[in-house]
């Protein structure tokens, strides 16, 4: 077996005993720990007081900003970054996109339609699914009406019944 030796001194400052040195170790290690805990409670407030703030903050003001986002006017450019010269507002452009996609085109793929197309295919074909099921179960009612009639004057007949 090995043998293995420590070096009290490099364990111990200048002229420290045992005691003086256990003590020392145990005060800087609980002042670290205090100190990292303190640190950390510290950002905590902190981030929960700049979160709290942030909130109100909001709150307060969105509404206004909101509001002057879509009234302020400013100048379009196109993809080049050329002006046209002709002041709009974000609401004005969004009415503007909203009427240009309200328009209805029958296309092949279900992929190449707008959302109005779409909308407007999915309530026709639940309209008419409606209706098929009314005139199917209007046309069965009439079918057994009649067939049933019909029957009971063939047997009335045959019977000599009137």
């Amino acid at each position: 077996m090995g043998k293995i030796e420590i070096d009290l001194n490099e364990i111990f400052c200048d002229g420290e005993n045992v005691n003086e040195s256990i003590k020392r170790q145990v005060i800087e290690n609980l002042t670290g720990v205090i100190k990292e805990n303190i640190g950390k409670n510290i950002n905590n407030q902190i981030s929960k007081l700049i979160d709290e703030q942030i909130r109100e903050a909001i709150k307060v003001q969105m509404p206004s900003i909101v509001n002057d986002l879509i009234n302020t006017e400013y100048v379009m450019v196109d993809k080049w970054g050329d002006s046209t010269r002709q002041k709009t507002t974000f609401r004005q452009q969004l009415i503007k996109a909203m009427h240009e996609s309200m328009v209805y085109e029958k296309k092949n793929y279900d992929s190449d339609k707008n959302v109005f197309t779409k909308a407007v295919d999915s309530v026709i074909n639940e309209n008419i699914e409606l209706f098929k099921s009314n005139f199917n179960k209007i046309v069965n009612d009439l079918f057994v009406k009649e067939t049933l009639e019909f029957a009971t004057n063939k047997l009335r007949e045959k019977l000599n019944i009137k």
